[in-house]
């Protein structure tokens, strides 16, 4: 990393076939050959953040975790052929408008990008099983079919204004235990959280600080979400009084509420 590389074309193939982890990061890389990685059979982690990237195309290398994030990305593409081993893919903090890839993944982080809307046209994921990282995006609708496997959502300061609840059939759904809201501009939430919880009704935290609720609303969404034993935050000041993560929790549950907790004291 931090070097003054531009490129990896064919010519730089790299041929250490043990070799286990890349980090290529804070360099100024605009191009990568999809097929430079191809002699790594043992290559587990690739890490090309911080660079200058406008395209990602990978081709035929497995690895298990991908950071493309920090670049000026408009465009990835993932092919489940060659990738069936990916569980971590980083690609926040870049340009995306469209992202359609047909992986299965464990872990997925799109934050700060450029989404608006989450259909097949322009946004199109497999299934993301642990968390799913939206936030600081600017989508104002949320479809719920693409998170049927997640565990941990954020949607975080993004534009919605309602939350459709329209459950899909598949009983994965149940999987969803934590949900961030905060920084949207949602209001008059307290009769839709019967549908919500009928929904989720495996949710154990919810977030929904930030948005366009008042005071009694709050004092009141708060109550039914406890009597439904649900943690939630919904006062501006809750972020201090978050339930510490403690190791022997569900890893996908630790690695969720250390990441809001993050999020909210930036």
């Amino acid at each position: 990393s931090q070097n003054c590389l531009t490129s990896l074309d064919i010519q730089h193939k790299i041929a250490f076939k043990k070799l286990s982890s890349l980090n290529i990061s804070r360099n100024s890389i605009t191009h990568i050959h999809p097929f430079v990685f191809s002699n790594l059979s043992s290559l587990d982690t690739v890490d090309l953040s911080h660079n200058h990237l406008l395209r990602f195309l990978a081709a035929d290398f497995e690895i298990k975790r991908l950071h493309i994030n920090d670049n000026r990305l408009t465009q990835v593409e993932i092919d489940s052929r060659h990738h069936k081993e990916l569980k971590l893919l980083d690609a926040s903090n870049n340009d995306l408008k469209i992202f359609q890839i047909n992986v299965d993944l464990n872990n997925l982080v799109l934050s700060g990008n450029q989404l608006t809307a989450m259909d097949n046209e322009y946004f199109s994921i497999r299934n993301v099983y642990g968390t799913l990282d939206l936030s600081e995006n600017h989508i104002s609708e949320f479809n719920w079919k693409f998170i049927t496997c997640t565990t941990n959502l954020n949607l975080a300061r993004n534009h919605i204004a309602m939350f459709q609840i329209e459950c899909p059939s598949s009983k994965r759904f149940q999987r969803v235990k934590r949900l961030n809201l905060d920084g949207n501009f949602m209001c008059n939430l307290l009769h839709r959280v019967p549908a919500l919880l009928k929904c989720l009704p495996n949710l154990k935290f919810i977030s929904l600080m930030h948005n366009r609720l008042n005071k009694a609303e709050k004092i009141q969404l708060k109550a039914e979400l406890t009597r439904h034993r649900v943690q939630s935050q919904v006062f501006d000041y809750d972020a201090t009084q978050i339930t510490p993560c403690h190791a022997d929790d569900d890893d996908d549950v630790c690695i969720a509420i250390n990441f809001f907790h993050r999020l909210n004291h930036k």
